[in-house]
C-alpha cells in the first residue's frame, strides 16, 4: 500500500487561429504525458496520438521498477512507430511531437522530457497543501526546453527574459520524429499536498509564471484546469494549448 496518491484532471483547446488540434495527452494510473505536435495538419495529430498510445501501456509491477528504463525503451517505441508509419506514408514525413511525461512509483516521480513542452512544480499548491514559510511558494520549472532559445541562454548569447519574446522561441531541438533521441530527466519526491502541472507551450509561451501560480495555488484541479485555459486564450494564444494538474494526496 502506498502512501500517497496522484489525482489528476486535462485539458486541451485548439486554440484561436489553428483549424485542428495537434496536441494530445494522457491520464493513466501511473503516468501522466503532454504531447505538442509538430508538421502541420493531420500529421501533428498522428505523431502525438502515437507517441500517448504507446506511453498509455506502460505500467509498472512493483516500487522497484526502473523508471528511467522503462520511459527510455517507450521513447525508442514511439520511435519506432513513427517511423513504421513515416514509411508506410511519405506523406506523414516531417511529423514529429513533443513528450512531457510524469511517472511515479514507490518513493519517486520521474519527469521525462524531449522538446518544449513544460513540467512545473508548485510547493503545496494544492487545496490544504501545507506551505513551508510565510511567503507563498514560486513556480519551479522541472522540465528544460529542448529549444533554440533554450540553447542561446544555455551559452550565455541571450538573456532568460529575452527568450520568452524571441522570434525564434518555437524552434525546438528535440523531437519524437523517428530519429533516434534520447530523453532528459528530472527527479522528485512524492509530497502530500504537493502540485504539479504539465502543459504545451500554448500556455507557456503567452502566460506569464506570477499568472499560471497565481490560477494554482489553493484552487481545485478542475477549476484550476479551466483557469489555465482561459487565461491562454485571454492571452491571444494562436497555438493549441493543453494542461494536466497533478495533486499529491494521501494514499488509500
Amino acid at each position: 500500500m502506498r502512501d500517497y496518491a496522484v489525482a489528476a484532471v486535462g485539458r486541451t483547446h485548439v486554440g484561436l487561429q489553428k483549424p485542428n488540434n495537434e496536441d494530445s495527452f494522457h491520464i493513466g494510473r501511473g503516468l501522466l504525458l503532454v504531447a505538442d505536435g509538430v508538421g502541420g495538419s493531420v500529421a501533428g495529430e498522428v505523431a502525438s496520438r502515437t507517441v500517448v498510445e504507446v506511453f498509455a501501456g506502460v505500467e509498472t509491477a512493483s516500487p522497484d521498477d526502473d523508471l528511467y528504463a522503462i520511459l527510455t525503451d517507450a521513447v525508442q517505441r514511439s520511435t519506432n512507430s513513427l517511423l513504421e508509419q513515416v514509411e508506410a506514408d511519405p506523406e506523414l514525413e516531417g511529423m514529429g511531437t513533443t513528450a512531457t511525461v510524469m511517472m511515479w512509483s514507490g518513493r519517486r516521480i520521474v519527469f521525462a522530457q524531449i522538446g518544449d513542452s513544460r513540467a512545473y512544480y508548485l510547493q503545496g499548491g494544492a487545496p490544504g497543501g501545507t506551505l513551508h514559510s510565510d511567503q507563498q511558494p514560486e513556480l519551479q520549472q522541472v522540465t528544460k526546453d529542448d529549444s533554440f532559445v533554450q540553447h542561446l541562454v544555455d551559452q550565455g548569447l541571450l538573456a532568460p527574459d529575452e527568450a520568452a519574446h524571441h522570434p525564434r522561441r518555437n524552434v525546438i531541438l528535440k523531437a519524437l520524429n523517428g530519429s533516434t533521441v534520447s530523453p532528459s530527466f528530472s527527479t522528485f519526491a512524492p509530497r502530500i499536498g504537493d502540485r504539479y502541472l504539465l502543459c504545451s507551450d500554448g500556455l507557456s509561451d503567452y502566460v506569464e509564471a506570477d499568472e499560471i501560480r497565481e490560477a494554482l495555488l489553493g484552487t481545485d484541479a478542475e477549476p484550476a484546469a479551466d483557469r489555465l485555459i482561459e487565461l491562454s486564450l485571454a492571452a491571444g494564444a494562436p497555438d493549441n494549448v493543453t494542461v494536466i494538474i497533478a495533486d499529491i494526496g494521501a494514499g488509500h
